[in-house]
Parts: C-alpha cells; sequence; structure tokens
C-alpha cells in the first residue's frame, strides 16, 4: 500500500502514534518534548520530530518494514 494511505489509516485509530501524527498535522510548532543532554535542555516541536524522524521512516520505507513489524534503532549519542 501506499505510505500515504497507511499514514491516513494511522491517523484515523486512536493510537499514540495516531495523535503524534495528527499533532504534525494540526500544530506543527507545539512543543513536543524537552531533551536533556549534557546538562542543557533542548525543546523538540512535532515538525522537528518529523523532520528527525524522516530518514529511519525511509530507511523502513526501502527495507520494506510493514506495520507490526518489529524494529531497533541503534544510534550514538554523538
Amino acid at each position: 500500500r501506499h505510505a500515504a494511505s497507511l499514514i491516513l489509516e494511522t491517523i484515523r485509530q486512536d493510537t499514540a502514534t495516531a495523535r503524534i501524527f495528527r499533532r504534525i498535522e494540526e500544530t506543527p510548532d507545539r512543543l513536543c518534548a524537552r531533551v536533556l543532554g549534557d546538562g542543557e535542555t533542548t525543546s523538540i516541536s512535532y515538525r522537528r520530530l518529523a523532520e528527525r524522524a524522516a530518514p529511519y521512516v525511509a530507511a523502513c520505507k526501502a527495507h520494506r518494514v510493514q506495520p507490526g513489524d518489529r524494529v531497533i534503532v541503534l544510534f550514538d549519542h554523538g
């Protein structure tokens, strides 16, 4: 199925993922989280969350990950 249709189907559900997608669509500049690292606090908007997640979404699509598949993401905190 097309990625857009999967997103629309997800938004219609009442799940944490659906709520995040709705926030990205409705209020992209609203605060999503504050992250503490190295003694500094960084604020992340829903727009920034979507931008930061985009490479992972692309990699999942490239590897044909489907809803319900389990994925582990490892990255360096640097």
